[in-house]
């Protein structure tokens, strides 16, 4: 058997920044690639070379390099200098300006040819900067901060000529304001000869920082490594452990990993000695980033979280943002896709917050990265968008290449795969041209993997192997492994499953050697496929069920509802790939059990959850066996049929259909489809459209559908695809209750209105109704029992119809449009209360406020009115993570859309049955949880079961067929049966299928 298999795509580039010192040039030191070094002291600053032309000066001019410890040692020495000038000064409003409105004085000396002088400025109420002119104003020296420790200025400088110097006293920039002190007293030789050593190694770390920000990472070495030399020379410990950080970010950027981390642990160990407290927090945060390389998150994490720490303890919060990024990167590499997301957005609001465009871009990009993950991709394409800009704006060429590869990855999964080879091509490009050799890893195994879905295998296989060759010689674990694994699925795709076994097996090893949960994920499905296709399928099952053991861990639980969902649709496949394993070796029962293990995982454990807090229901979130199977069967009293479609590799279908009796005998069905998954959707959803055109929420849009187009033959279709290849099995009883589990697209099946050969619709012969799965109808049964037992305490019916309409957004016009009124909904809910003699809420009176208030303690919640399918504003969400709206009258407060996410995040229901008597309110983004809409939010909220619409239908036949649904259901049937003599009843006046057999009972039909 072949199974349509999709090569495992490599996951997108985490953006990682260096820890970092913030220095005073701002936009110009930001403006780097985020492989960025720790930057422990201050230059020339640049920002003084914008506002006064640097002159050529004479090579024995030097000016001093900036040491606070030493400044202080011979200020000690003073008092046995010559003071040539001592100044008590105060810049004020009245002074003069420079160029950027700074202000600034002018205090004259006069001095001899070489002459040696020490000038020194100093502020407790600004930040000073000191710039020395000769006569003719021709500036000779400056300086503005004389360390990181302070913003004091000093310089030790030769005169070049007899005569008049001038010294401005003035301030870093306009908000420069208050008293300061200026002093210049003799120096001498030795001092000087310091004062050059300093400025050397000064200057060779200034080229070594340009030569990073270019990223000509050799060259950025070959400085540092000679300033460093200079700075052991003259025993500043502080400045030894920056360049040795610098020097491992350098060897980091080179992909050089353990040469980086001894360098780190060098850096920290002095940091600590003579405690350096930022210096220990960069080093810590850069140890964190190459442990992260090597694909050890674990250990980057704590790395990362000690960064974190100590940042916070001094105050600094470049450095903290800068750990908080790679504290999310990480937690996202170690699966923990919701605790990645709180990080990320924490780091992107202090990014912002701080004007920290490089953190910006990357807290966007890492958001993207998650999402991702998580298969929601097009809100990671947003993400990434937003970084790209940013990284453009901002001249980072290393963002914008991480950025790209990122766009590519969303693309291949959207399967656009075009596309995606022209991201990955230019990002390749990028990281060749800046030397970064992990992120050229990752391109080309994308690119790889790009290559493959085009059917172009060789240039695939050669991608791959150069990909595994780099990352060997980088000792790039994480890169290698997925390497090894993207070469595995190549070779699996052409039939050499030996040779592909082999290569995911290596992939697999690397992966549990370094803790990579996603590798090992994907090593373990790509095994498992390749067993599977070969026809091992033991071996398959083995590797399929390790995989999902992983995937239903804790990493699961821990994730919100839409990102659940989201996270369960990446690996659908491999519930369904087990399935077949199972069907292949004839054992049908455990497949049925792997088929509901495979659907509904978040819906379930909502449930699970609600029913256990609320009703204090015992109930168990462990996937089911057989015996609670034929458990549920027998309670309910119902045959359970549940179905399972699964794509070959020649695009056509396998439905697997099961058959539970009461009495607990099993049946299975195989039927092989002559039709590609594509043409049953298109199948199922022309027979609704032929039945009743679709309208979204009250905008209405038109459906171009053949006349010709016979609806009987379609619904006949349906029926012989879905009911005849077990009719056997079926009871012959019409009031004996069938209860469909449908998958995917098969949800939006209207099974009433199936028509066997001889014209009988279905629910002349049967009882019908659905659930999501045979788990979630076993837990709304436990649930109904318990709000049967407490009705008395339950008993208000509210009933709500055509409120005042709110305005959506009707992405056809591109404007806010406001709903249509509803006449025939106010009748039908008027109607109902009637019958129940109560009354309704109609109109202005149906506010969301007030349903909101009242639906927490009805019994029966009844709503005519507008549902929205997919509601949401594109320009505030970008996407529509839980899709679903029920209209209700706005005010000053509420918007008027009660939507998905706020019924599972606001209401506590307790109602025994909602029906949603509305356009469309049983459709929704079908998902392997099932429906994602208004039904599966109701039910997750509380609810029992829920009534639903598949279609539009005319009020006239809606509120004939709900009074006499409820009329029935006072009669002391259940809800299916009601349901179904509701619509035998309606078919008599109004035999049009539009007009009866759009409703759907979903859950607990007793």
């Amino acid at each position: 058997m072949k199974v349509r298999l999709s090569v495992l795509r490599l996951v997108p580039l985490a953006m990682l920044l260096c820890g970092m010192l913030p220095v005073k040039v701002g936009a110009a030191v930001l403006q780097q690639a985020f492989r960025e070094p720790v930057v422990l002291f201050d230059g020339l600053d640049v920002s003084v070379e914008k506002r006064v032309q640097e002159r050529e000066l004479d090579p024995s001019m030097r000016f001093q390099g900036n040491q606070a410890r030493e400044m202080q040692t011979r200020r000690g020495k003073q008092a046995d200098s010559d003071v040539l000038l001592s100044v008590e000064g105060a810049l004020a409003e009245s002074d003069s300006q420079l160029d950027d409105e700074s202000l600034y004085d002018v205090h004259l000396f006069e001095g001899q040819a070489g002459q040696i002088v020490r000038i020194g400025l100093t502020s407790n109420e600004f930040d000073t900067l000191l710039l020395l002119q000769d006569a003719y104003k021709i500036e000779l020296i400056s300086n503005d901060d004389s360390s990181e420790e302070t913003t004091n200025s000093e310089v030790v400088f030769r005169l070049p000529t007899a005569g008049q110097y001038r010294i401005l006293a003035s301030a870093y920039d306009a908000s420069g304001r208050g008293d300061y002190q200026l002093i210049v007293t003799d120096a001498d030789e030795q001092a000087l000869l310091q004062a050059e050593l300093i400025a050397e190694g000064e200057n060779l770390f200034q080229q070594g920082n340009e030569s990073f920000r270019t990223s000509q990472y050799r060259t950025a070495l070959e400085a540092w490594q000679s300033a460093l030399k200079i700075y052991r020379e003259l025993g500043d410990r502080r400045r030894e452990a920056g360049l040795l950080s610098n020097l491992g970010s350098a060897y980091w950027s080179l992909g050089d990993y353990q040469q980086a981390i001894d360098l780190h642990h060098r850096s920290l160990s002095i940091a600590r000695q003579i405690s350096y407290r930022r210096g220990e927090a960069a080093s810590l945060s850069n140890l964190g980033n190459t442990y992260y390389s090597l694909g050890n998150y674990q250990q980057a994490a704590d790395f990362h979280q000690q960064s974190i720490v100590i940042e916070q303890e001094i105050g600094n919060r470049d450095g903290e943002v800068i750990s908080m990024v790679a504290l999310g990167a990480d937690y996202w590499s170690l699966g923990n896709y919701q605790r990645a997301i709180e990080i990320h957005q924490e780091s992107l609001n202090l990014a912002r917050e701080l004007d920290y465009r490089l953190a910006e871009a990357a807290s966007l990009t890492n958001l993207g990265n998650t999402y991702n993950s998580i298969g929601n991709y097009q809100k990671a394409i947003d993400f990434y968008r937003g970084s790209f800009l940013i990284s453009q704006e901002i001249g980072d060429r290393n963002g914008e290449a991480f950025t790209l590869n990122n766009l590519g990855m969303a693309n291949d999964n959207l399967e656009n795969y075009s596309a995606a080879v022209d991201f990955y091509q230019e990002s390749l490009h990028i990281f060749r041209n800046i030397g970064d050799r992990n992120g050229e890893v990752n391109s080309l195994n994308n690119l790889a993997n790009s290559y493959s879905s085009l059917r172009e295998y060789q240039k695939a296989i050669d991608l791959c192997l150069q990909a595994i060759s780099l990352a060997d010689n980088i000792e790039y674990s994480a890169g290698k492994a997925y390497s090894l694994n993207n070469l595995g699925n190549i070779y699996r795709i052409l039939g050499d499953y030996k040779e592909a076994i082999s290569f995911h097996q290596k992939s697999l090893e690397i992966s549990r050697e370094i803790s990579e949960i996603q590798g090992e994920l994907n090593a373990l499905n790509s095994i498992g496929f390749a067993y599977l296709e070969q026809g091992s399928y033991a071996a398959a099952e083995e590797s399929l069920n390790d995989a999902i053991s992983i995937y239903e861990g804790s990493v699961f639980y821990e994730l919100p509802d839409s990102e659940r969902i989201s996270l369960f649709e990446t690996h659908l496949k491999t519930y369904e790939y087990l399935e077949l394993a199972m069907v292949s070796q004839n054992r049908y029962s455990e497949a049925l059990l792997v088929s509901e293990r495979g659907r509904t995982r978040s819906l379930s454990r909502l449930v699970s959850e609600r029913s256990s807090e609320k009703f204090g229901v015992q109930t168990s979130f462990e996937p089911f066996d057989l015996i609670e199977v034929q458990r549920v069967a027998k309670e309910q009293q119902s045959v359970l049929v549940e179905y399972s479609l699964i794509a070959t590799v020649d695009d056509s279908l396998l439905l697997h259909i099961w058959v539970v009796q009461p009495t607990g005998e099993l049946h299975f069905k195989e039927v092989s489809i002559d039709n590609s998954l594509e043409g049953v959707i298109e199948l199922i959803r022309q027979s609704r459209e032929t039945i009743g055109l679709r309208s979204r929420g009250g905008l209405e849009h038109t459906v171009h559908i053949s006349q010709k187009r016979d609806l009987s033959a379609q619904l006949s279709q349906l029926h012989q695809l879905l009911i005849e290849p077990v009719a056997d099995w079926l009871p012959t009883d019409p009031n004996q209750q069938i209860t469909f589990i449908p998958q995917g697209e098969l949800f939006l099946v209207p099974f009433a209105a199936l028509k066997n050969e001889s014209g009988t619709y279905l629910v002349e012969r049967h009882t019908v109704s659905t659930a999501p799965s045979i788990q979630v109808l076993d837990l709304t049964r436990r649930r109904s029992t318990t709000t049967a037992n407490r009705s008395d305490d339950i008993a208000n019916i509210l009933t709500v119809g055509n409120p005042v309409m709110p305005e959506v957004w009707n992405p056809d016009s591109d404007t806010f449009t406001q709903l249509s009124s509803l006449v025939g909904a106010e009748q039908e809910a008027k109607a109902i209360a009637n019958f129940f003699g109560t009354e309704a809420l109609i109109g202005a009176q149906a506010t969301e406020q007030a349903v909101k208030q009242q639906i927490g303690n009805a019994r029966i919640v009844h709503l005519a009115t507008h549902g929205l399918l997919e509601y949401g504003i594109p320009e505030e969400s970008g996407v529509k993570d839980v899709p679903g709206a029920i209209a209700l009258t706005p005010t000053e407060t509420e918007d008027g859309l009660l939507t998905a996410t706020e019924i599972i995040e606001e209401l506590d229901l307790q109602a025994d049955l909602v029906v949603l008597s509305a356009c469309d309110t049983g459709l929704g983004r079908v998902t392997g949880d099932g429906v994602i809409g208004l039904s599966r939010s109701l039910i997750a909220a509380g609810a029992t079961s829920v009534i639903v619409s598949l279609w539009s239908i005319p009020d006239a036949p809606t509120a004939e067929l709900m009074v006499e649904f409820y009329r029935q259901r006072q009669q002391g049937k259940d809800k299916a049966q009601a349901l179904r003599q509701a619509m035998l009843t309606t078919m008599e006046t109004h035999p049009n299928p539009r007009d009866w057999a759009a409703f759907t009972l979903i859950g607990e039909a007793n």
